[in-house]
């Protein structure tokens, strides 16, 4: 089983660049297998996903400004929907 810290949106971020991680989150409550469990302690996490829905600027850009990213940077994965 995967521990998995779902990254909050940035605070700069728009309403609906947090749409992929709400829709994460009700995936995550459906889940049935109970393979993955979200925590909120990254440092506890075995992966830290960052999910958003940004057009401009690219994710990759504004990601190096993130706290979180920058600390736990090995575990990071990005999806952008």
């Amino acid at each position: 089983m995967a521990s998995i810290h779902l990254a909050p949106p940035n605070k700069r971020s728009l309403k609906r660049h947090d749409y992929p991680r709400q829709r994460l989150l009700e995936s995550f409550r459906q889940d049935r297998f109970g393979i993955h469990k979200i925590i909120n302690d990254p440092a506890k996490a075995d992966i830290i996903l960052f999910a958003t829905n940004y057009i401009f600027p690219p994710i990759g850009l504004g990601l190096w400004r993130e706290k979180l990213f920058r600390k736990y940077r090995r575990k990071a994965v990005v999806y952008d929907s």
